[in-house]
């Protein structure tokens, strides 16, 4: 798995307190196989911004990119937050390592 780059707020981008917006993550599945069905983005660590911990990834073919996208909201605290995401099977096996490209 390949993180091609930030859709929707990027890294650093402000967002104010308690404000609902769509985090959006462009990524490339740069190995050798399909993925499965029932692969997702998975919340992984840092603060949870998220009512949900993963969002479905259809199926990609080697090469083929993808844009995943989970609805967030902002703390209602001022300061830097931070949420990580990282791709899993549908066992729940995190592949794909952090930054990976």
């Amino acid at each position: 798995m390949c993180f091609v780059k930030d859709v929707t707020i990027g890294e650093g981008e402000a967002v104010p307190p308690s404000t609902k917006f769509i985090k959006t993550w462009r990524i490339r599945n740069i190995g050798e196989d399909a993925w499965p069905p029932g692969c997702n983005l998975r919340y992984c660590c840092g603060d949870n911004l998220s009512n949900t911990d993963r969002a479905i990834v259809n199926m990609l073919v080697p090469g083929q990119e993808a844009d995943v996208s989970v609805e967030m909201e902002s703390p209602a605290a001022t300061g830097v937050f931070q949420s990580q995401w990282r791709m899993s099977t549908p066992t729940g096996l995190f592949f794909g390592g952090k930054g990976q490209q």
